[in-house]
């Protein structure tokens, strides 16, 4: 083989080699992702329409460059905070708020 084909064929032998390490990463981050989903639980809702009155309102009082992602958040918590009164995080049981897990802090928040 002449050099030019063979610095070719080391070069496609390190992209194929790093394509793998890559692939590789890709497999290990969806292996922990299953691993930290597993014991979530699934909750089956209905199709229902959905007020966002009280949400509009909240983010149409700030400027577009004054919103982030904790504000949205907050506004969303308020709107259901608004539309049920009488939900409170802590008539919900330890399991259903995702504290004490198993395995200790798995990077979930807890309330």
């Amino acid at each position: 083989a002449t050099e030019p084909e063979a610095e070719e064929y080391c070069n496609a032998e390190a992209s194929m080699e790093e394509l793998g390490t890559k692939m590789m990463q890709i497999v290990k981050a969806k292996l922990e992702w299953l691993h930290w989903i597993r014991p979530l639980k699934q909750v089956e809702t209905v199709a229902q329409e959905i007020n966002l009155r009280h949400y509009n309102e909240a983010l149409r009082a700030c400027p577009v460059s004054a919103v982030s992602v904790p504000l949205i958040l907050n506004a969303l918590i308020e709107q259901v905070e608004t539309l049920h009164p009488d939900m409170d995080n802590t008539t919900l049981s330890a399991a259903e708020r995702g504290v004490g897990s198993e395995g200790g802090n798995d990077g979930r928040a807890s309330a």
